[in-house]
Order: structure tokens, then sequence, then C-alpha cells
């Protein structure tokens, strides 16, 4: 699957969002605007499971990306998830080895496009998910923030 990032200026508003998690031990970010016609569009907090999971095709075997395929709208929590061959449980390890575990992806689908966002923590913090549930409000500010951002940016204005 063919993707770009977002532009640096970009990315740096969406670390910084990030950061206003950082009292629930939120540590990852990933938004994916993903159009029909056009390469994906996307943003990985953490730089080596970006390579790792595009290098060694495991978006061909995540789970929760195939979810994310089927679903037009919906929230995955992530400790729901259970592999169900050595694949998924490449990928679900493979994240662990990348301390990034106990976590949500909301997806949301606007005509063409899909967005896709993932906050999770390190593999420790195992309520964390429960945790970011229950401070929805702080949870929809940052997603608000997310979309202006993206939608700031000059390359998702060309859709």
């Amino acid at each position: 699957m063919k993707y770009q990032e977002f532009k640096e200026s970009t990315q740096i508003k969406f670390y910084d969002i990030l950061k206003t998690l950082s009292h629930l031990n939120c540590g990852y970010l990933t938004y994916v605007l993903d159009h029909s016609q056009r390469p994906r569009i996307l943003f990985f907090s953490n730089k080596d499971w970006l390579n790792t999971f595009f290098n060694h095709q495991l978006d061909k075997h995540c789970q929760i990306t195939k979810f994310c395929k089927v679903m037009p709208k919906g929230l995955i929590d992530w400790s729901c998830i259970q592999p169900s061959d050595k694949n998924e449980s490449r990928v679900l390890n493979s994240r662990k080895d990348h301390n990034i575990a106990n976590g949500i992806t909301i997806i949301n689908q606007y005509k063409d496009m899909r967005e896709i966002i993932s906050l999770a923590s390190t593999v420790d913090h195992v309520q964390f998910s429960k945790e970011l549930l229950n401070n929805q409000n702080l949870l929809m500010h940052a997603i608000q923030n997310l979309r202006k951002v993206a939608f700031e940016d000059h390359i998702v204005l060309r859709f």
C-alpha cells in the first residue's frame, strides 16, 4: 500500500497534541487519512514502528487494520483483540516490542475518505484505554485538534 506522511510542520503539531494526553500516559498516536483514490496520508509518533509495520508488511496481517477496512465507523479497544494465527501474533508481539499497547482505535468515514486515530500507552499501563475513555472531554478535544491540524495540511486540501 502506498502512503505518504504529513508534512513536518503538521507532524510537530501532532506531537504537541500527543503531549496534551501525556498525563494519562498516552505515548503513542497514529493519525491516518485513507482516501479510496489516493495514497494513504499518515502520521505515526513512533517512526521505528512505522518502518517495521510497513517494511515487514505487518499491515497485511494487522487485525486493527483489517477492522478499519470494513468498519465505516467505530471504536476498537485493543484489549478485545486476540490473534487467531501466527502472523497476527507476530504483529501484536512486534507492537509490544516497540512498547506500544493497551490502545484504542477510532474510525470515521467521510464519503470517500476514512479517518483512523489510534492512541496507546505502554505494555505495563493496562488501564490506559479505560482511563482514556473515562476522560471523554479530553479525548474529544484532542480528536478535534487532530482533525483541524490534518485538514489544514496542504496535502489533505488537495482532496
